[in-house]
């Protein structure tokens, strides 16, 4: 028997150890990717929710309209996002 695989007045052995330490890195990993589903879903709703706010307001207000073309003439920087924005009808 190898000295880190043996029990010395009762611990736990080396080899115990090592096995906890595995399982309790699986159950991190788990975790951490749980809270990132759970943030990535959070995002998402705020974005629904923010998006409808804003062109709920423009079916109201539709003067703000100009100063919010401009901010998605900065912000849709690709091809496919433009092409998606112009399908709804911004001139961009």
């Amino acid at each position: 028997m190898h000295l880190s695989e043996t029990k010395m007045n009762g611990d736990t052995s080396l080899a115990d150890m090592r096995k906890r330490r595995e399982e309790l890195d699986a159950r991190i990993e788990r975790r951490e990717a749980q809270l990132k589903v759970k943030a990535r879903k959070q995002r998402t709703q705020y974005l629904i929710v923010f998006a409808a706010t804003i062109l709920a307001d423009l079916e109201h207000h539709p003067e703000i309209g100009a100063g919010l073309e401009e901010s998605l003439k900065r912000g849709a920087t690709g091809d496919r996002e433009r092409k998606l924005l112009r399908a709804f009808g911004w001139r961009l």
